[in-house]
């Protein structure tokens, strides 16, 4: 989501954009009352689907590894029949097995890599089955009668590497923590960096923790403006080019300098009550919007009438009464609810 608006009773809509491989189509959700629509945080693990699956009878392992050798030593085909595969894992072969004949073709497993919007439901999958590691002979032995004549002594010598790599006998049971059972979860590693995407977050908290030090105490409204002016910034690119960098430039916002701040400086280190709340609000609402949404485009430059006063008292040789960027002509006009006493708004 991106953006959102008030109905007649007061009920929001977001402007969302959904996309595939061919089609991007954007329009608006409702909260209450749309079908098939549900809020949620931004910490859940969204879209990620848990897969328990233990071998059958016959003892099939992991079948993304399967279905690839399998597909090398059988000229590019795989066949497989529900019976040789659990509900679980069914459903995953299903979602690759795009001609739904019960075969998986190399080409198909060729398509899926393709495929972006396949490699993203695949990679949100947390797949839980025996650990590859631990390669139980039997659940490749079942293979055997599969393999076609002509590719027989190619499979044994396949099978004869894959015993080689087996470790998890030596372990399990003799290290303190180490699961005994290899039943274990598999996770996607670059989907579970993706879904906490801590540089993201970083740049998020750098960004709510300056407006908590430069407007914790104006109301919400004023929180957004600054946020824009910063969001700005960030995009005209002299500052730097993350929200991190931009707000810790030299001599660009007092409460990132110690020395000249420290009780701000402190404050922005230990945020709390409803202020946080709302600069954390605010920093998500500007991060997140589309361009069409800026108050201001262009504007690099604020002060605050009020504490630029108080700073040109305490050192005027450092600080002006106004500081030089401050240009009437230049001067663009506070949204509504923003005193021109709090906050005053420039272009360069």
């Amino acid at each position: 989501p991106t953006a959102f608006a008030l109905d007649e009773t007061g009920k929001r809509w977001w402007r969302v954009q959904i996309s595939d491989d061919t089609t991007t189509a954007i329009g608006w959700a409702g909260e209450v009352g749309h079908t098939g629509i549900t809020l949620h945080s931004p910490h859940e693990w969204v879209d990620f689907k848990l897969v328990e699956s233990k071998p059958t009878g016959e003892g099939y392992g992991n079948i993304f590894t399967t279905a690839a050798q399998m597909a090398a030593f059988q000229g590019g085909e795989l066949a497989l029949t529900d019976a040789q595969l659990d509900g679980p894992m069914r459903e995953v072969f299903a979602s690759l097995d795009t001609i739904p004949d019960h075969r998986l073709t190399l080409g198909e497993l060729r398509a899926a890599q393709r495929s972006r919007g396949k490699l993203g439901e695949l990679s949100r999958l947390i797949i839980r089955y025996p650990s590859e590691w631990k390669a139980d002979p039997a659940s490749w032995d079942a293979w055997d009668k599969n393999v076609p004549p002509t590719a027989r002594a190619a499979w044994q010598s396949e099978k004869a590497r894959i015993a080689k790599l087996v470790w998890w006998d030596a372990v399990a049971g003799k290290v303190e923590g180490f699961p005994v059972d290899s039943f274990v979860f598999h996770v996607h590693p670059v989907a579970l960096a993706a879904n906490f995407n801590v540089l993201e977050y970083e740049e998020f908290l750098y960004l709510a923790m300056t407006l908590y030090g430069e407007a914790r105490g104006q109301n919400y409204t004023s929180k957004v403006a600054v946020a824009w002016i910063i969001r700005n910034r960030l995009e005209a690119g002299r500052w730097g080019d993350t929200y991190k960098s931009v707000v810790t430039a030299e001599y660009q916002f007092t409460c990132w300098n110690e020395k000249i701040d420290p009780d701000n400086y402190k404050a922005i280190h230990s945020p709390t009550g409803d202020a946080w709340k709302d600069c954390r609000k605010a920093a998500m609402q500007v991060m997140t919007a589309p361009d069409s949404d800026n108050i201001f485009p262009g504007a690099t430059n604020y002060y605050s009438p009020r504490s630029q006063a108080a700073l040109h008292e305490v050192k005027p040789s450092v600080y002006p009464s106004v500081p030089p960027f401050a240009v009437q002509e230049k001067r663009i006009p506070n949204p509504p609810g923003v005193s021109d006493e709090d906050y005053r708004f420039y272009r360069p």
